[in-house]
């Protein structure tokens, strides 16, 4: 990279969707657990199903948190730094 060109801004690798979600679901482990031992009082069947529609939420939410933080970090390589960027 040349000087002439500038500073390039860039970010993470598309696989960081993935570290990110997986971050936010474990950080999010607690609520979940605590809403899945809400769904055992009712029926077997019943709880079962609200239990797999928990966990879909906390997957979808955990993808969509991910991909936000994605998004909105990034860095920037120049000759004498290295800056990384978060948020909007």
């Amino acid at each position: 990279m040349s000087e002439a060109s500038g500073p390039i801004t860039r970010r993470l690798h598309p696989a960081g969707i993935a570290v990110l979600g997986l971050d936010a679901l474990r950080g999010a482990a607690l609520p979940v657990v605590v809403a899945l031992l809400a769904t055992l009082g009712g029926g077997a069947g019943e709880a079962l199903a609200r239990a797999v529609a928990y966990a879909a939420i906390g997957v979808v939410g955990a993808a969509a948190v991910g991909y936000v933080t994605w998004r909105t970090k990034t860095y920037t390589v120049t000759a004498g730094a290295v800056s990384a960027r978060q948020g909007l």
